[in-house]
């Protein structure tokens, strides 16, 4: 955020209507129908050349005075914010601190170390078979 100013290309991500005093269930369709298509264009940023990176700390501080001066409805509410521009150096490099994926993975229940359910609480499917969480494996 102290860059900001700095990148060439800020995009906001908007969507129609709004959802903050709604439940889940009219929260969840409203994000979840722009994030992929901002991840989309980020990766064709990338595939570009282009760095890019999506924030949305603007939105607790200054959703409103974005709102203002861009002059946008008041029923469209701002997802996400893309800082888009040319990296400085000679190629994309994983960040730092950032292993293979599966140093990182979890198993068992939220929050648990146990191995009977998978990181959403839900039971584990039988991919092999595709069968319900409870078909033999």
């Amino acid at each position: 955020m102290q860059h900001l100013s700095e990148v060439p290309v800020l995009i906001l991500a908007c969507a129609e209507g709004r959802v903050e005093h709604a439940g889940p269930g009219a929260q969840a369709p409203l994000y979840g129908s722009i994030f992929p298509a901002v991840w989309s264009l980020m990766l064709a940023f990338r595939a570009r050349g282009i760095g890019s990176v999506l924030t949305i700390l603007h939105i607790e501080h200054f959703e409103r005075e974005m709102a203002r001066v861009l002059e946008l409805p008041a029923d469209v509410t701002q997802v996400a914010l893309v800082a888009a521009g040319y990296f400085t150096g000679t190629d994309f490099k994983p960040a730092k601190g950032w292993g293979p994926a599966a140093e990182g993975e979890r198993k068992g229940r939220y929050g648990a170390g146990g191995s009977e359910t998978t990181g959403c609480g839900m039971e584990p499917r039988n991919v092999d078979s595709g069968g319900p969480p409870d078909s033999p494996r």
